[in-house]
């Protein structure tokens, strides 16, 4: 019998709702403060509240501009977005008529 590997998250997981939880982890590892990113990225911080939140999607343009603040390719931000998109799409019940 082979033994059982680990479990490691991924932005694909049904426990992973939104990307926000991924933006305050990189905001932790970068000694971020919410207001500190908004003016060093010029983003709003009512957008990064609501971002961080899951209140909102990231747009391509506030994915650029974490990732240059962050130093990693913002096209990272955008596929995990997608990821999470897709996941709540397929997580939702579909009404069938009959």
């Amino acid at each position: 019998m082979l033994p059982s590997t680990p479990s490691i998250p991924t932005p694909l997981q049904k426990t992973q709702q939104h990307l926000g939880l991924y933006l305050l982890l990189e905001m932790q590892n970068h000694g971020d403060t919410l207001h500190g990113l908004a003016q060093d990225t010029e983003l709003c911080p009512e957008i990064l509240r609501r971002l961080v939140h899951g209140q909102c999607s990231m747009k391509a343009e506030q994915a650029l501009r974490l990732a240059q603040h962050w130093q990693f390719s913002p096209e990272t931000l955008i596929h995990w977005q997608q990821d999470i998109d897709s996941l709540m799409a397929s997580a939702r019940p579909v009404a069938l008529s009959v």
